[in-house]
């Protein structure tokens, strides 16, 4: 062999690793977004301690995950199961490690999954992975903090993978994450808004308001019905709430 030959030989060696190495961190990049955007919405229903379902992954993911299946025999899917893609990097950090009786199956065939989105860190553990791996050695894993995050709120509201692989809904995670804040800004309002007091008959011809600063004895006062009548008829738990419908006097 010449030398040229073995200098070309160098060289295309070299390049098919440097493109390697390109493809790997692409993969890790994009597949650690991808993870990301499916962990946002799953935060935020901890965060407002509200238990929610996530229906829909993004395919690529499913996609992996039935590839690992594939590639684990019917057993448990494990880290290494997943394929070397975007879709497997995702995968690994949003379902990670899937046992048989979690998978929905149709005719033997795998056609979705029920899994608590949850991790078995403590947020110290997981925040310590980011940097730290193994025996103490240096390791860098970006995606830790958001595990950290999920492991401190997954107590206050768990979300749970409820997929089927062939849905045909597919939310993006920002609309999921934005339905999600709707409607928890929506119950904060409805909480916090002033209830109406309605017209409440005193007779046949005329009505009260209840009005702020009420008490039993100025109603019965002005209408004539004993405080007593009055807590009977509106069970009245506690008298200085006070909510009432005034029946006809005697």
């Amino acid at each position: 062999m010449s030398l040229f030959d073995q200098l070309t030989g160098h060289v295309n060696r070299f390049a098919g690793q440097s493109l390697d190495t390109l493809k790997g961190l692409k993969n890790n990049a994009v597949g650690s977004t991808w993870a990301a955007q499916e962990a946002v919405p799953a935060l935020l229903g901890g965060l407002m301690h509200r238990d929610r379902t996530d229906t829909h992954v993004n395919p690529a993911i499913n996609d992996a995950l039935l590839q690992a299946h594939e590639n684990a025999g019917g057993g448990i899917v494990k880290y290494e199961h997943y394929p070397n893609t975007a879709g497997g990097v995702a995968g690994k950090l949003v379902y990670g490690a899937v046992a048989p009786h979690e998978f929905k199956y149709t005719n033997g065939v795998p056609t979705g999954v029920v899994q608590k989105y949850d991790t078995d860190q403590t947020p110290l553990q997981a925040g310590i992975q980011t940097l730290i791996g193994p025996g103490g050695k240096p390791q860098l894993k970006p995606w830790k903090p958001a595990e950290a995050l999920l492991a401190a709120v997954q107590d206050k509201g768990l979300t749970t993978h409820d997929v089927d692989f062939n849905s045909t809904e597919a939310p993006s995670p920002v609309t999921k994450a934005t339905n999600l804040l709707s409607g928890y800004l929506g119950n904060i309002t409805n909480a916090l808004s002033p209830k109406s007091v309605p017209n409440v008959p005193v007779s046949d011809s005329s009505s009260y308001s209840v009005k702020s600063g009420d008490t039993l004895s100025d109603i019965a006062a002005l209408t004539g019905i004993s405080v007593a009548d009055l807590v009977s008829k509106n069970k009245i738990a506690n008298p200085n709430l006070i909510e009432l419908i005034i029946p006809d006097a005697d």
